[in-house]
């Protein structure tokens, strides 16, 4: 159990998942393998628009891994939160949310009543959603299982009637009714 003021027990925990800082640092390795051949191939003119090139890559990869690197998902038995893109902070209760799904990139959308919330590249992703999923399906369930509320006063009430509708009908007599009516009122 955590220790703090929602009392609630953590389920599950993702981060930011492997192949995404994998891509970014791939991606500025593919920049440097093709200029250098393109610096081959055209000559110095072309290199300096092909450097240009890659400081603009390298800094969109820099851009991306920061916008990203601080992606995380906690999900409780009551809420969901944790951080989306640019270190975004994010806490749902659990029954705010109206669905989960997953997205493109390892990613989960989690939505709400007021929009839909993207963690991206997360390392166990199905998992997550999975989880999310049940505790909706299961707080689903708890709603739909209500016990009607009998009112015992309402019910007394009625009987009263088909008894009174017996002793005018004669299928019983006053006797008979005087003591099912003391019965039904408690007297």
């Amino acid at each position: 159990m955590k220790n703090d003021n929602y009392a609630e027990e953590t389920l599950m925990e993702s981060k930011l998942s492997t192949p995404s800082i994998i891509g970014a640092v791939f991606g500025i390795l593919v920049a440097v393998i093709v200029t250098m051949l393109l610096t081959m191939i055209a000559g110095t003119y072309w290199s300096s628009f092909l450097v240009m090139g890659i400081i603009a890559g390298g800094a969109f990869c820099a851009i991306f891994y920061y916008a990203f690197s601080k992606t995380k998902l906690i999900v409780t038995n009551k809420r969901v939160y944790g951080r989306i893109s640019f270190g975004r902070q994010v806490d749902l209760p659990l029954d705010s949310i109206s669905a989960v799904g997953t997205t493109l990139f390892k990613g989960i959308v989690v939505s709400s009543a007021s929009g839909a919330i993207k963690f991206n590249f997360l390392q166990n992703r199905n998992e997550l959603s999975s989880l999310i999923r049940q505790l909706l399906v299961d707080r689903q369930n708890k709603a739909n299982i209500s016990t009607p509320i009998i009112n015992q006063e309402d019910s007394s009430i009625d009987d009263l009637k088909q008894y009174k509708e017996l002793l005018d009908s004669g299928v019983i007599n006053q006797e008979e009714f005087d003591a099912k009516k003391k019965q039904l009122l408690g007297l």
